[in-house]
């Protein structure tokens, strides 16, 4: 299975698990976004590499005895400083947008640590700053998402094609596109 294909499997399943409202998703994402001075794709791109767009995924295997927790993955040795400021980890698992928040605070502080540099900043997010060599791999298949994550983009962007003849007359496709008619065109509540 492609890229593409797993991002929109993960993500139907991930969207219909949470049953996370689209603005509020957007809003996250943007704050995340100007928190860590990156775009929200990638930190869309990240968080899918990270937990496949799980919040409660656990990862407690690393091997210097470490966890990472949460839609981010956000590593253990910033519990620390993250309760400093209200955040623990029952509230990184709890809430996603918190993660969210929590991941793009230290990817923003590897963006100052690196120079600037996205995908630098990307690769020492998950191996460390002293260790941005060992990162390369990840910010490589964060990218690879990331492309993906345009490319699904483009397709939806894309006008539609043209309506296969052997579907004309079909009831049941009538009824459907009806409907969809008029669901876009009530006003939500």
């Amino acid at each position: 299975m492609g890229v593409i294909a797993r991002i929109g499997s993960a993500a139907a399943m991930a969207m219909s698990v949470a049953a996370i409202p689209a603005a509020a998703a957007d809003s996250c994402f943007a704050r995340a976004s100007r928190l860590a001075h990156v775009g929200s794709d990638v930190l869309l791109a990240m968080s899918f590499v990270e937990s496949r767009w799980h919040p409660d995924r656990v990862n407690g295997s690393n091997s210097n005895g470490t966890e990472d927790v949460c839609l981010m993955q956000v590593n253990s040795i910033h519990y620390g400083r993250l309760a400093a400021i209200g955040v623990t980890r029952d509230r990184l698992l709890g809430d996603w947008c918190i993660c969210l928040l929590a991941g793009a605070q230290v990817l923003g502080e590897m963006m100052d640590g690196t120079g600037g540099d996205v995908w630098t900043a990307v690769a020492a997010y998950n191996a460390g700053p002293n260790n941005i060599a060992g990162g390369r791999r990840y910010a490589a298949k964060v990218r690879q998402a990331l492309e993906a994550i345009h490319a699904v983009r483009g397709r939806l962007a894309a006008p539609p094609a043209a309506p296969d003849p052997a579907l004309a007359g079909d009831a049941r496709l009538d009824a459907l596109a009806a409907q969809l008619r008029a669901d876009a065109a009530e006003p939500p509540p």
